[in-house]
């Protein structure tokens, strides 16, 4: 009966092959059908989807569905400066989110910038797996395109709740400039940046709105140190995005910078971030991982080596006196590193008897803060909330009382008045 039987099936199997084979067919049409379409520039994001921390990928993306183009900008203002004033009384009364207008300015600032360096970084793509070392370095500092990038998003694809993009500036508590001086700072001719930032100096404060506030409400990304250096003295009064605080005079000038006006924001991570499976086997394999990264100063009191360290789940030794950290009015990092003076890491053997003598209860204080302090220096697209972007903007939102104040005090002085607050 077996043998009878399997005789018979072999009868049906040019037939079940057919099948099979029509079936495939239609699958593959399908496939085709359905990886040729692409989803309209305003489809919301799929809840639960991973955002994208890469700036590469996310820039492609940026720039292939043209939100970046000028008609999806703000419109040209044509109004006065009461009508700003106005708008800031009445925003003066509410407790509403930040509200940011992004100026709309010349392609050679932004779009013709951004596009320099996608197709630079493919060229040199070869040197390295991740592009030349002054692409990365770019990379480490590109914490403007990620703001300029969440604010154009479309609004069905944002998840921030701190922050929105207005179209109309009586609206807007905060001017946005979206020059990227960075990427002109390394990727230009040096006399054709210069020139480069000349312009975009002349362009921003003929604004109105620059005009009426002297720029304390404009926000500016100068996140390289060295970026914007030959012009950004004349903008000194705007909120500075920086790596840091360099108080030794090497890379600003007394009185360009300071805590009360600017904002330290963090690098952009060189390392892939450990997720909680990550750092519980990280931490189950000590041979394997460092449980403590080093973390001195370098040429500025920060460097990438501090977020580098805790997005990989290793606890930062900091060893910079001078350190001004991202945030630190909304996050406590003594719950994730620890701080040690210049002075003691000198003395032989001070530094490897103090790392020894911290108690397990301890390490595991530390290690338990490391995933949710994670997330505030991961950059991505979309913006995630408690993310460095929404930090950012609740940081700014902070100072809009003493940026008003500024702002009144500036506009109401006359002749002989005490101009240093």
């Amino acid at each position: 009966m077996g043998r009878a039987h399997g005789i018979k099936r072999v009868g049906a199997i040019p037939t079940l092959l057919v099948a099979i084979v029509a079936i495939a067919c239609i699958v593959t049409a399908l496939s085709s059908i359905f990886s040729a379409y692409r989803p309209p520039m305003d489809a919301a994001v799929i809840p639960g989807s991973a955002p994208d921390r890469s700036f590469l990928s996310s820039l492609d993306r940026f720039l292939e569905r043209g939100l970046g183009a000028r008609s999806r900008l703000s419109v040209p203002w044509t109004g006065s400066a009461e009508d700003l004033d106005r708008g800031m009384e009445d925003r003066a009364r509410s407790s509403q989110v930040l509200r940011v207008y992004v100026y709309d300015m010349p392609e050679k600032f932004t779009l013709q910038l951004l596009r320099l360096f996608r197709d630079t970084y493919k060229e040199t793509a070869n040197l390295t797996s991740n592009g030349s070392p002054v692409h990365r370095l770019i990379g480490q500092h590109s914490i403007d395109y990620w703001l300029y990038a969440d604010l154009l998003a479309p609004e069905s694809q944002r998840l921030l709740k701190s922050v929105k993009r207005v179209l109309n500036p009586t609206e807007a508590d905060i001017f946005y400039i979206p020059f990227f001086t960075t990427i002109s700072y390394f990727l230009m001719e040096k006399q054709q940046c210069k020139q480069l930032y000349r312009e975009a100096l002349s362009w921003v404060t003929n604004q109105a709105a620059w005009k009426r506030s002297g720029g304390r409400d404009h926000v500016l990304p100068v996140h390289h140190p060295w970026s914007f250096k030959s012009v950004r003295r004349f903008m000194k009064t705007a909120i500075w995005l920086l790596p840091d605080l360099d108080s030794t005079g090497n890379w600003y000038k007394p009185g360009e910078v300071s805590l009360a006006k600017d904002i330290v924001l963090p690098y952009v991570p060189n390392v892939d971030a450990c997720d909680a499976y990550c750092l519980e086997t990280s931490w189950s394999q000590r041979h394997t991982f460092s449980i403590f990264c080093l973390s001195p100063a370098g040429d500025t009191p920060s460097s990438a080596r501090l977020f580098d360290a805790i997005v990989s789940g290793c606890i930062p030794v900091i060893v910079s006196d001078e350190l001004e950290p991202p945030f630190e009015g909304l996050v406590d990092y003594r719950k994730v590193a620890l701080f040690v003076p210049s002075v003691k890491t000198t003395e032989k053997g001070w530094l490897v008897s103090y790392l020894r003598a911290i108690t397990a209860r301890q390490l595991s204080m530390l290690r338990g803060h490391m995933l949710e302090f994670s997330r505030h220096f991961q950059y991505s697209s979309p913006a995630q909330q408690l993310g460095p972007e929404d930090l950012t903007w609740q940081t700014v939102a902070g100072k809009l009382q003493s940026i008003r104040l500024h702002i009144r005090r500036a506009q109401r002085l006359v002749d002989g008045g005490r101009n240093i607050l």
